[in-house]
């Protein structure tokens, strides 16, 4: 995984290396329920709530469209909520670690503009990162209001806190939850190549093609579990890296702290041993490797 964080000018491919190797974890549903015991909340009792289900106004007009549905996924870090379109079963998702607070009450314009028909204590606002818009929310009572506020509050702690392995975890649960479009747990072609196109792989059609009929064991057109995970560990297989990083390790085939700083040295990095320790314990996924600060291959690509 170090590669796809290690500076463009160095090895700026293996940013696909990192995106795929996401997938290496299997099907949406195992990966996000692994992510969400590792939060320690599933006792919790206003995670219990978000999780069966809340109907909340969006508040975007003097008048208060029909109330939607706002459920917590079983990644503990997505939420998904009706939208108006009902027709085109239109669904929206987004995730905990885009969330940048949780404002309770009148503290929008928003919600000062157009909430006068809830009270105060129904009225919650989540306020997004970056350029996406917030959302003005009021629930039926106070306390259910008080519920998500407190939920959403508790799972922004804990996703502060996650480790890189954590949230790639919840991205492999995003990103085939976005590519199954008939949420079968199962991949289509068809649904494989809409995964690519959502983490930016371009890839000849023939040759996608012919991979996944080497990985679809069962011969139903369909990538269920493992053959999924096959598919993108062939897929994200780079000989390139893997000679660069047998080259240091050498016979072991392990990397020491030296032969790591040896690596960043010749990429023109200015590396300390401890700062190839960080990368060690940041990146490297064995955890007895860890203790020893030493890096495998999977930490390296």
């Amino acid at each position: 995984m170090f590669c796809g964080k290690w500076k463009k000018s160095g090895l700026e491919s293996c940013h696909h290396q990192q995106q795929l190797s996401a997938h290496h974890g299997g099907i949406a549903k195992s990966s996000g329920h692994r992510a969400f015991k590792k939060l320690g909340l599933t006792d919790d009792e206003d995670i219990k709530i978000m999780l069966k289900g809340t109907s909340f106004w969006k508040v975007k007009t003097y008048q208060p469209q029909k109330q939607r549905l706002f459920r917590l996924l079983e990644d503990g870090m997505s939420i998904w909520f009706e939208t108006r379109f009902k027709k085109a079963h239109s669904k929206h998702i987004f995730s905990i670690l885009h969330v940048e607070s949780v404002r309770e009450g009148y503290q929008s314009e928003g919600l000062r503009k157009f909430g006068g028909s809830f009270a105060e204590e129904q009225c919650f606002t989540i306020v997004f990162r970056g350029k996406q818009k917030n959302l003005d929310l009021a629930a039926r009572t106070g306390t259910e209001a008080q519920q998500w506020v407190r939920g959403l509050t508790k799972l922004m702690v804990r996703c502060e806190a996650m480790s890189q392995r954590e949230k790639l975890e919840h991205w492999i649960y995003g990103i085939l939850h976005e590519a199954d479009k008939n949420k079968d747990n199962k991949m289509s072609f068809k649904e494989i190549k809409n995964m690519l196109r959502i983490v930016n792989i371009d890839m000849n059609d023939i040759y996608a093609y012919q991979l996944f009929k080497e990985c679809d064991k069962s011969n139903n057109d369909r990538l269920e579990e493992s053959e999924i995970e096959e598919f993108c560990t062939r897929l994200m297989k780079r000989p390139e890296l893997e000679d660069i990083f047998h080259q240091y390790s050498g016979e072991d085939c392990v990397l020491s702290t030296e032969e790591l700083q040896e690596f960043l040295h010749d990429q023109g990095e200015e590396a300390n041993l401890q700062q190839a320790q960080h990368i060690i314990q940041t990146y490297e996924l064995n955890e007895k490797a860890r203790q020893h600060n030493l890096m495998m291959l999977d930490g390296f690509t």
